[in-house]
């Protein structure tokens, strides 16, 4: 359990370095792909889940 938590965080730590990223790319007039934002979609969906697992613990 250590370890998916573990995990998740770092799962999260890069979410926030990309969104900080994509900001910067939004402001520079480039287009976001749905590539990255399927991606940001699964990194919620996963902490839902983490979500539910810990409530379950």
């Amino acid at each position: 359990m250590n370890d998916l938590r573990r995990k998740v965080n770092d799962l999260n730590i890069r979410k926030q370095d990309l969104e900080l990223k994509k900001g910067e790319e939004i402001r520079c007039r480039k287009v976001v792909k749905s590539e990255v934002e399927n991606w940001f979609e699964k990194v919620r969906s996963i902490n839902v889940e983490m979500e539910k697992i810990e409530m379950n613990s």
